[in-house]
This record gives structure tokens, C-alpha cells and sequence, in this order.
């Protein structure tokens, strides 16, 4: 994990087993540094073992924001994303990579986004 593959600078805390790591998940989370307001973000990754030395994974990011939710909605729809469906009060976002956001209404009209996107044997 880098700095640069995750967003900005973070601290990170990891955990496996460490008797047999090739047969069980691995999972971190790293607090990240964004250049926002608010400046703070979480991510999680999680990774499976398979056979053959490869890995399925899923990483998660929750990114708050300061403005709306239909605000973030305009910007991700300018950046060619689109309203895929809504989940109760949650928009469900495809962004133009066709990667899933949610975008989920938070105190004081803010809204916190949130990534979820898998990995299967190092393909998207």
C-alpha cells in the first residue's frame, strides 16, 4: 500500500494469522490524510487466498464530505458516472470506470462516500 495508491499520506494497522497465512484472510486498515475538507478518510482491504499463490480482494473506502449528497452526485455524473439505483436514502453510483460509490446523507446535510471494489486474482 502507498500513499499514492490510496489517496495521501496514512498510518495503517494490519492483521493475518500468522501460524498459516497462506490459507487464511488477511485484512488492513489505514486512517488517510486526504487534501479535504474534512481531511480524513478510512480504508480497508481485505484478501483471500487461493490456489496457486493468487489472492481475491475487496477495498473499501469511507470518504466524508462537507457539501451534499446530490452534489456529489453532479460531480460524479460530470466525471461520465451515472445513478445505478437507490438503496432507501443511499445513492448507488457507477463512476466512469463503472466502479460502485455510495453516497450516503450524514449529519447537517453532509454526505459520506463510500467505495466498495473486488479484486479477483489481481483482476478488477
Amino acid at each position: 500500500m502507498t500513499a499514492n495508491s490510496i489517496g495521501g499520506p496514512y498510518a495503517q494497522s494490519s492483521m493475518w494469522h500468522t501460524a498459516d497465512t497462506n490459507k487464511h484472510i488477511f485484512q488492513t486498515v489505514a486512517g488517510v490524510s486526504l487534501p479535504s475538507n474534512p481531511p480524513d478518510a478510512l480504508t480497508a482491504l481485505i484478501s483471500a487466498p487461493l490456489a496457486g499463490n493468487v489472492c481475491d480482494g475487496v477495498a473499501v473506502q469511507v470518504i466524508p464530505l462537507a457539501g451534499d449528497c446530490a452534489n456529489a452526485e453532479n460531480l460524479v455524473k460530470n466525471g461520465r458516472g451515472s445513478l445505478a439505483m437507490m438503496l432507501r436514502n443511499t445513492r448507488v453510483m457507477l463512476d466512469a470506470n463503472q466502479d460502485r460509490l455510495m453516497l450516503l446523507p450524514g449529519a447537517n446535510n453532509t454526505c459520506v462516500v463510500v467505495s466498495v471494489k473486488s479484486y479477483f486474482n489481481g483482476d478488477p
